[in-house]
């Protein structure tokens, strides 16, 4: 952790969870949607208002029929100077501190607890100095069980049409290249 970090805890119900293996590949992150609790949501309010001579995180909330929803994501890697600087997958445990079983997925309502990095930094050609949060480890409080058609999105169901509740027959093709 920098010098000019602490960390932050939000706690709420998981969305598209997408800590675990490789995570999201589409944006080449680690990444979780979260419906904050009350105080997580405070908290969240707080570091977005920033403080004297410095900006808030830039993270959006989304007003949902669900609450209020926030994205944490961990970049694969990320451009520092010129040179790709490549991060660890985010720390996944349940509520006895025991890594969290890579084949048990999280579904959506999930409880979990996400600790971030906040860190300060100094935008070049600015005055005023930036904040930002990072994601770093998730805690499985409750555990809902994945379910596709649920937990999906919209694309991904697209992608495994007629895969998901049904046997599809093996058709022998032929290979041409």
């Amino acid at each position: 952790m920098a010098k000019n970090s602490r960390d932050v805890y939000f706690r709420g119900k998981a969305h598209f969870f997408k800590l675990m293996n490789r995570g999201d590949t589409k944006y080449e992150c680690w990444s979780t949607g979260l419906f904050l609790d009350e105080p997580s949501y405070n908290l969240f309010l707080e570091l977005k208002k920033g403080g004297e001579n410095q900006k808030g995180i830039q993270n959006d909330v989304t007003i949902t029929e669900e609450g209020y929803k926030v994205q944490l994501r961990r970049p694969w890697f990320k451009k520092y100077q010129g040179k790709d600087i490549h991060f660890t997958p985010p720390v996944v445990i349940g509520t006895d501190g025991v890594p969290w079983p890579p084949d048990k997925m999280i579904g959506n309502g999930s409880d979990i607890t996400v600790k971030c990095e906040y860190y300060t930094f100094k935008p070049p050609f600015q005055k005023e100095k930036g904040s930002a949060i990072r994601l770093t480890s998730a805690r499985i409080e409750d555990h809902v069980p994945y379910v596709p058609n649920r937990d999906l999105t919209a694309e991904e169901l697209v992608a495994s049409k007629g895969l998901i509740d049904t046997k599809p027959s093996v058709v022998s093709t032929p290979q041409y290249f």
